[in-house]
């Protein structure tokens, strides 16, 4: 178990911000596939990966 959960119960604010943002971005990607899928576009699949970066960035935070 890490320290935080051991001397503080609850998760830090970083971590609920990761969690939150990888979320968002989750969904983000979801509507960027259908978007893609309905008009192809350069525009469209760099916003598209930029929320899936943003997504596992995210993730990543929220595990720390």
């Amino acid at each position: 178990m890490s320290d935080e959960l051991i001397l503080m119960g609850e998760p830090s604010y970083l971590r609920r911000l990761g969690t939150l943002c990888s979320v968002l971005c989750g969904v983000s990607v979801l509507l960027g596939v259908v978007l893609i899928m309905l008009d192809p576009g350069v525009e469209s699949l760099v916003a598209t990966l930029v929320a899936l970066v943003m997504t596992v960035l995210g993730l990543a935070l929220s595990r720390r």
